[in-house]
């Protein structure tokens, strides 16, 4: 009778740990599809055209702000047209490196 009850107790805990594994394997494929879905949708998303603010309009926003940034208006301006990724890669082939205020 004991053996009974050990074997049906066994069961049980199999189809726990079964279903349980289950449960987690789906999760973690239904996430990253969910995850591939939504970085394709990021990837498609792009920025056209120059900065949409002065070098004058970013400094009185950091002036308002209390930043200690103000001031450098322009070097954010600049670095707003020059593609960030491309930045390192210039500067290994030789390119100039933008001028900071503090270097002046």
């Amino acid at each position: 009778m004991t053996s009974i009850i050990r074997s049906r107790s066994r069961q049980k805990t199999h189809l726990f740990l079964a279903l349980s594994s289950f449960i987690i394997v789906a999760s973690g494929v239904v996430g990253f599809f969910w995850q591939t879905q939504q970085s394709s949708k990021a990837a498609d998303m792009s920025v056209v055209g120059g900065p949409s603010l002065s070098a004058a309009a970013v400094d009185h926003i950091f002036a308002q702000a209390g930043s200690p940034m103000v001031g450098t208006g322009a070097i954010v301006e600049q670095a707003s047209r020059t593609p960030i990724l491309m930045m390192p890669l210039r500067w290994a082939c030789g390119g100039p490196r933008p001028t900071m205020a503090w270097q002046v």
